[in-house]
């Protein structure tokens, strides 16, 4: 029988919930704005970097599967796929929704709550469940059922402790910083159209994932996460700086 640590799964449950409802505090009564935006965010997440990304990770694999093998080429692969879809997602999420709302540049930070939070929630709470799932089967005397997954899952339960919940916390909160962060190029890459913004937002999405795999590849899970997190703090803040040189105060420039 094997043990899951419970605790570890609350925290996954209560900091998504926690997101969600800090997400709309900030929308409607920060930013005043309507919740359209945050909703899109999750869905062009959903859509993008769930859906149509999976989808060619799937035909790309398939057809190299030596690539897993090569850490940094997998890695580059991974960070430019992430980049292109994730970026271009945006702009087109934009683009199709937010066209005659472009003067109120607040949308931008509702997409970014919505883009990044929506993000974490599902990691955390799909992943939760799955090892609930996968713990229920092996104690129920069906983990043949996982098949060649039973060590992964076996592994995968026995390393959720409450620090390492933790960590996958703070994880969360450097992604969705990072998404703040490249939101504001890439709304201000549509809104003024400049498409330098956008090739900038895929470039930097692209390095920070490939860092990201390659770190943790090579340093202790503390020392990763301390990496993505003064990472994503740089991305941060050179949105913050994209922010204060092109935000109008409602006014679109012309």
């Amino acid at each position: 029988m094997v043990k899951l640590n419970w605790i570890a799964v609350a925290i996954y449950f209560v900091f998504s919930l926690l997101i969600l409802v800090c997400a709309l505090v900030f929308i409607r009564r920060r930013l005043k704005t309507k919740v359209k935006p945050f909703l899109v965010g999750g869905l062009t997440w959903l859509l993008f970097a769930t859906m149509l990304e999976g989808s060619v990770h799937g035909v790309v694999l398939s057809l190299f599967p030596g690539l897993r093998e090569n850490a940094l080429l997998f890695a580059v692969y991974g960070g430019l796929m992430a980049g292109i879809f994730e970026e271009l997602g945006r702009y087109l999420a934009f683009k199709v929704f937010f066209k005659r709302d472009m003067e109120n540049d607040n949308n931008a930070l509702a997409y970014a709550a919505g883009h990044g939070g929506f993000e974490a929630m599902y990691l955390l709470i799909t992943g939760a469940l799955g090892l609930i799932v996968m713990a229920s089967l092996i104690n129920a005397g069906a983990g043949a059922e996982l098949g060649d997954q039973l060590p992964v899952a076996l592994a995968s339960i026995e390393a959720l402790t409450v620090p390492m919940a933790l960590l996958a916390i703070v994880e969360r909160i450097s992604a969705i910083i990072a998404h703040f962060g490249l939101t504001m190029f890439v709304w201000f890459s549509f809104k003024y159209k400049m498409p330098a913004l956008l090739f900038a937002a895929i470039g930097i999405h692209a390095a920070f994932d490939a860092v990201s795999v390659l770190a943790a590849g090579a340093m202790p899970v503390w020392l990763t996460e301390i990496v993505i997190l003064v990472i994503a703090l740089g991305i941060g803040a050179a949105g913050r700086f994209v922010w204060k040189k092109y935000h109008s105060d409602g006014v679109i420039l012309e």
